[in-house]
């Protein structure tokens, strides 16, 4: 699937979550339900899998197709 700009946002928002070192337990990636599709992600960044401690994930109103294994 090709990666577009909201693909990129959500990378850099992990990274800056990542830098945290685990102060942020949660994270959120949603979007208004009437948001452009330009903005809604359609695949998860494989990055999210460096966020072990992660305990509240939050993707309403994306178009995910599918999430890394």
């Amino acid at each position: 699937m090709a990666r577009d700009q909201a693909y990129f946002a959500a990378e850099e928002i992990i990274e800056k979550i990542r830098s945290s070192k685990g102060k942020d337990k949660e994270l959120t990636l949603s979007v208004k339900h009437n948001a452009p599709n330009e903005t809604k992600l359609t695949e998860l960044p494989e990055s999210i899998k460096k966020l072990s401690w992660l305990e509240e994930l939050n993707l309403s109103g994306n178009n995910l197709v599918g999430l890394p294994n």
